[in-house]
Parts: C-alpha cells; sequence; structure tokens
C-alpha cells in the first residue's frame, strides 16, 4: 500500500484526537469475537471484505478507510441519522504520545469528558452522564501500524481494526453480563461500543464522513507498570528504574514497599482467575495492561486499585466455536498456582515487582513464587475459595485426599521420631524434596500435586510444559489437554495452560 502523505496524516491526527477535540459518537453493535482459530467468521463478512487483493495493495490508506465497505462491520445508516442516539464528548488527554511528541501507530486512547448524553439508557452497558470523566479508545485503521507480520499483511486494515474492536467488545460484553467490570474487579467498568464520525483535512476528501469503531471505559487515574519498562530495536524489554533521571510516575512504583506490590498482585491474579472460569482466558497477561491507582477522585486509597486493561487478546469460551468453557465445570475458580508459573509471569519479575533475590533454576522454575502463590491462595485441598486441578473428578478427588492424609501420618511420625546422632533441624531443611517424594509417595500424578502443599519446595510442582499433573478421564478435556500443550509451547511456559 502506498505511504499517505505524511504531512496529511500528522494534521488528520491533531484535528480528530488532540485536546480540545470534539467526538461524535453513535451505539454500534460490533459482530462477535471473529479473526482468531477459536471463532467462526461472521456469515454476512466476505472474502473480499477482508483480504487485501491486488487493487487494494494499491491504494493509499486514505483511500482505502474512506471506501464504503470498508466501514466497521454492520454500521447502522439508520442509526447515525438519529441525534438523539449520540453521545458527545471533548478530548481532555491523548496517551501514548512519545518523546518526540508523536502519537503511538494503533489505537488511540483518549481521556475525554462527556458532553452530551443518548436521550434512552442502554442495557447493554453502564450509562455516562454529562461530565462524567471516562476513557474511549479509538480503533481508527489511519492510524495503525504500516509494519506488520507476513501474516496481517495480507489482511485489509480496516478487516485487523474492525477484528480488534470485536475482541474486545465481546470480552467486556461479556464481564459486564457477569458482574465482573468496575471496582472491586480488575477489568474497568464497561461504558459501551460506539462509533465515531471522522473527517480528513486532506482536500480531495474534504466533506466525507467514515466511521471508526470505540469503545467508552470507566476511565481509572492510575499508573501503568510499563512505565518501569522500554523495549529496545529488538523488541526485547530492559527495566529503567536505575536510571538517574526518572519522572514522577516511575518514582511512585518504585517506593512502594514490598507488602503493598504483593497485594497488588494478589488482588490482580484473584480476579483473573474469576475471569477464568466466567469464560474469559489470557494467553497472557502484561505489565503493559495493568494500571494501579492510589487514588479514587480526590479520595487517598488504603489499598491501591489494580485494573487489567487491553482484552484483544483474551477469548471468551462460550463465544468459540464450538462453545468451550473448560473452567466453568469447577465448584470455585482455579488455584492461581495452577496458572501462573514464572514464565508466564517473567515481565513483572523484569519490572522488579517480586523481591530481586527470588531468581528461577535452570528450568526456570521459581521456588519462592510457588511458595507466595500456596500461601497466599491457601491449599489446592480444602479450600473454600479455590479449586485444585483434580477437583472435577471424585475419584482422583477421593485418591488425592487419601494420599494427603497418608502424607500427614507419615509427617506426623517423622516428627515424633527421635533424631539420630549427628542430625540436625538444619540438614533436615535442606534435604532434597524430591527425593523424599520418591520415598515415601506413591507414583500417582494427582497426589503428588496435592501434596505439594505439605512442602516448602512447592514450585517443584511446575512441571514443564507438556508434562501432565492432574489427569482427567473425560474426552473433552484430554482434547483441551492436548491443545493446551500447542498453545503453551508456543507461550514458553512451563505450568499447565488451558487453551485460550
Amino acid at each position: 500500500m502506498p505511504f499517505l502523505d505524511e504531512t496529511t496524516l500528522s494534521s488528520d491526527h491533531e484535528k480528530l484526537y488532540s485536546p480540545g477535540q470534539t467526538l461524535s459518537l453513535t451505539p454500534h453493535r460490533a459482530p462477535k469475537p471473529w479473526g482468531w482459530k477459536y471463532y467462526s467468521m461472521p456469515p454476512d463478512l466476505k472474502d473480499e471484505d477482508t483480504a487485501q487483493s491486488e487493487d487494494d495493495k494499491k491504494l493509499t490508506r486514505l483511500a482505502m478507510v474512506f471506501q464504503e465497505g470498508n466501514q466497521p462491520h454492520r454500521l447502522d445508516r439508520q442509526i447515525q441519522k438519529d441525534e438523539s442516539k449520540k453521545m458527545k464528548v471533548e478530548v481532555l488527554e491523548l496517551f501514548g504520545i512519545d518523546r518526540f511528541g508523536e502519537y503511538t501507530p494503533g489505537t488511540q486512547k483518549l481521556k475525554c469528558k462527556v458532553l452530551q448524553v443518548p436521550s434512552d439508557s442502554s442495557d447493554d452497558h453502564q450509562n455516562s452522564a454529562v461530565d462524567d470523566i471516562i476513557f474511549i479508545k479509538v480503533f481508527d485503521p489511519m492510524f495503525f501500524p504500516r509494519n506488520v507480520s507476513a501474516i496481517d499483511i495480507e489482511w485489509k486494515v480496516t478487516a485487523r481494526a474492525d477484528m480488534a474492536l470485536s475482541n474486545e467488545v465481546g470480552a467486556y460484553e461479556f464481564l459486564y453480563k457477569h458482574g465482573l467490570t468496575g471496582s472491586p474487579h480488575v477489568a474497568p467498568q464497561w461504558l459501551g461500543c460506539w462509533t465515531a464520525e471522522v473527517q480528513t483535512t486532506d482536500l480531495e476528501y474534504g466533506g466525507r464522513t467514515r466511521h471508526v469503531g470505540v469503545i467508552a471505559l470507566e476511565y481509572i487515574d492510575g499508573i501503568c507498570l510499563q512505565k518501569l519498562l522500554r523495549t529496545n530495536e529488538d523488541g526485547e524489554h530492559y527495566y529503567i528504574g536505575d536510571r538517574l533521571r526518572l519522572d514522577d510516575d516511575v518514582k511512585t512504583l518504585k517506593q512502594l514497599d514490598q507488602a503493598t506490590r504483593f497485594g497488588v498482585i494478589e488482588d490482580l491474579l484473584a480476579d483473573v482467575v474469576v475471569q477464568y472460569k466466567a469464560g474469559v482466558n489470557h494467553p497472557c497477561i502484561f505489565p503493559e495492561n495493568v494500571i494501579v491507582s492510589f487514588r479514587r477522585g480526590s479520595e487517598e486509597l488504603e489499598r491501591p486499585r489494580v485494573s487489567l486493561v487491553g482484552y484483544k487478546d483474551s477469548v471468551i469460551g462460550p463465544l468459540r466455536q464450538p462453545p468451550r468453557n473448560f473452567w466453568a465445570k469447577y465448584p470455585r475458580p482455579i488455584h492461581p498456582w495452577f496458572r501462573f508459573s514464572y514464565k508466564r509471569l517473567r515481565l513483572f519479575f523484569l519490572c522488579r515487582w517480586f523481591p530481586s533475590d527470588w531468581q528461577p533454576d535452570d528450568n526456570e522454575r521459581c521456588r519462592p513464587l510457588g511458595v507466595w502463590l500456596v500461601d497466599t491462595f491457601g491449599p489446592f485441598a480444602n479450600n473454600d475459595k479455590y479449586s485444585g486441578w483434580f477437583e472435577p473428578n471424585r475419584v482422583i478427588a477421593a485418591r488425592a485426599a487419601a494420599s494427603v492424609a497418608r502424607r500427614e501420618l507419615q509427617e506426623i511420625a517423622a516428627a515424633t521420631k527421635p533424631m539420630e546422632s549427628g542430625e540436625t533441624e538444619t540438614t533436615e531443611s535442606h534435604e532434597d524434596p524430591q527425593k523424599t517424594r520418591e520415598n515415601v509417595i506413591e507414583p500417582d500424578p494427582i497426589a503428588s500435586q496435592v501434596e505439594g502443599t505439605s512442602f516448602s519446595d512447592v514450585s517443584s510442582y511446575n512441571m514443564p510444559a507438556g508434562e501432565e499433573k492432574a489427569t482427567v478421564s473425560t474426552d473433552e478435556e484430554k482434547s483441551e489437554r492436548a491443545e493446551s500443550h500447542k498453545d503453551s509451547q508456543k507461550l514458553g511456559d512451563s505450568g499447565i495452560e488451558e487453551t485460550p
């Protein structure tokens, strides 16, 4: 695709999204999530609507986005004419500005003030009020990245924008319907899906209007953990907190004590596994999607609020084809230990959010992390808040419970047995726990899973990707596990990973 004149691109962005500009938003019903292998394509979406033809590749970005067939999928032209349906907002701040004052390619993130609200309320989202401060995310294909993967280049940029919109809308709407948006949950409050009417400064298209997808969310006054990191030319992250010159946000994050940091991670993981049980799965969680808030308006919070934003890559199990909600069969949310290994949380270690002496072994298993997860969220068995991996299968659960009882008796016997001459508590505490398990536990993967709660070396159960932990017997779960193995290999993760 020929490059658009950079002057036009820059002037268009300034006209549309700089502070002081006004956007007119109209309610939009986006299609169900599509584009991932897990989802089916919308039946009314044709190949020519999404794939780049040879003629498309000759178009400028401006010509592409103004084509009638490249507007947001299922755009309702009738509702666009109804002024009573519209919400109008004033842009207060544009996020993502680099050190040169340039915008970041991709979705445009704006802090806005509500000037006008629709005359009718909606049950699909929480309704805004005049003078509310909200956050909007604009999926404007005009400003999407030009440098993309070999796969993405085959999609029209308008299709990529619409795909990303449908994925985020699907996740937020699903969480909203399950009561999982807004405080105290990590997902911000859902304020609906919209389209914005936008124009261009280019004289050739003067007076013409196009439409772009928009989502509206609760505005969260906080600091993104990504501020502690930078990315080099090779895409590798590195920590910047040791620099002499730091902005106020980075200083604030650096000054947090370890107890506060643990509290942030605890609240994050606790609510993410609730999302898993509802049906929203996250292949990865990144610091760039985590916001820590220290105030609510003018009120200082005793405990910081943590929020998880950016659901473009999440997968909604009940909306898959065929539908699949793996975690719903568990009586309670899955224990976070089963979902969050060192590899999955590696960037949070790079942020120095965990103690600096928590280091992984050669297999990238972090023993202190495993211990902390069990200490924080409780044991795998007899836990009122979280389920162990084995719980859906009663036979396995019974075997595991019996094995735990055996282990407790063995520990009691060992504790009451007089120590041999020369034996000390210190040497016992440093005994190889793996050898101990081999000596006293039957070769039962489920029993080993549960009995890990009796050992200080809990993280030793973080088996390499693909090595089974608690095996279940249904064909559906075997299928889940096989698909999970492929995904976890791609992620390079070491824990159990149900496919998204």
